[in-house]
């Protein structure tokens, strides 16, 4: 019991390290500055097209509802900008809850699996559709050679550990050194989709595992 405690913890740590590297280099703004969402009662579908790319911008960091935030991405996830894709992706990434599910972890970190908690129990909290959106928008974003050149290093590395994420069930068995994430390929494994987004944001997978190793 002690030791599969202690692998869920090895592992649950390789989540947290992922994802607080993620938060700590993408903007604060984006991520924690809250406001007050007075433009989130209007139903987003109903507004023109150039509007609802507006209200996608303005909700983005606001602190409004994943419900919100869902809606905001319904509302621009058909665009065929690459623009706008990569604003849909950043807004996905913000409705599927990913920030809140970090905030709880830290909270509990010490204290996990005293209480009878769960990895998947945190996982609940991901909304893995809109994970998924987001790496489907950000894979529509990259592949415009001239918004490529936009997306930040940050947004990459969220795109990664949105790959990880919806592939979690899959990574207690996994090594960042291990073969599957050797040539990063955007349309290959989701090991390999994970290479290319890493590699992408500056980063290798040698040097995750490293992070990651660090911490177990």
């Amino acid at each position: 019991m002690y030791r599969e405690l202690k692998k869920k913890k090895a592992v649950l740590r390789r989540f947290v390290y992922i994802l607080l590297l993620t938060i700590i280099t993408v903007s604060c703004e984006q991520i924690f500055t809250y406001s007050p969402v007075t433009f989130a009662q209007r139903d987003p579908a109903n507004l023109p097209d150039s509007q609802k790319v507006s209200y996608a911008q303005n909700i983005l960091g606001s602190g409004a509802s994943q419900e919100d935030l869902a809606a905001a991405y319904e509302a621009i996830a058909d665009s065929s900008d690459p623009e706008v894709q990569l604003l849909a992706s950043q807004v996905a990434v913000a409705a599927s809850g990913i920030n809140e599910m970090v905030s709880d972890i830290l909270e509990n970190l010490d204290t996990f699996g005293d209480a009878g908690q769960t990895i998947d129990d945190y996982l609940a909290e991901i909304d893995d559709a809109m994970l998924a959106n987001a790496i489907t928008s950000m894979d529509a974003a990259n592949a415009d050679s001239s918004t490529s050149e936009a997306i930040s290093p940050e947004d990459y590395l969220v795109t990664a550990a949105a790959v990880i994420l919806t592939n979690s069930s899959d990574l207690e068995n996994e090594d960042f050194s291990d073969a599957g994430f050797s040539t990063p390929d955007k349309d290959g494994t989701w090991q390999q989709k994970t290479a290319y987004y890493l590699d992408e944001a500056g980063y290798t997978t040698d040097d995750l595992d490293e992070l990651l190793n660090f911490g177990s």
